[in-house]
């Protein structure tokens, strides 16, 4: 009888730990694609001024290191435009 209490409570155990993981992971990644959405509206809103003519000398964009490399070669787009116009 006791084996099997402490079985039952067991698997109590893991079913609600395995809850508050997935319900964790799911805010976690709301979050995240938040950050990131965030980071791209505004690439997109750069890229339309640089389409207009407006070409900045470097790109104002706060970004975490999943966007690095796309801002880098934003940079490198927008200097190319600003040498071409001079």
């Amino acid at each position: 009888v006791d084996r099997e209490r402490e079985i039952k409570l067991a698997e109590y155990v893991i079913t609600f730990g395995t809850l508050i993981i997935i319900i964790f992971s799911h805010i976690f990644s709301l979050m995240l694609a938040d950050s990131m959405k965030k980071s791209i509206n505004f690439l997109q809103a750069t890229i339309k001024d640089i389409g207009g003519g407006i070409l900045p000398d470097k790109a104002q964009i706060d970004t975490n290191y999943l966007l690095t490399d796309l801002k880098k070669s934003f940079e490198q787009i927008a200097k190319a435009g600003n040498q071409e116009v001079q």
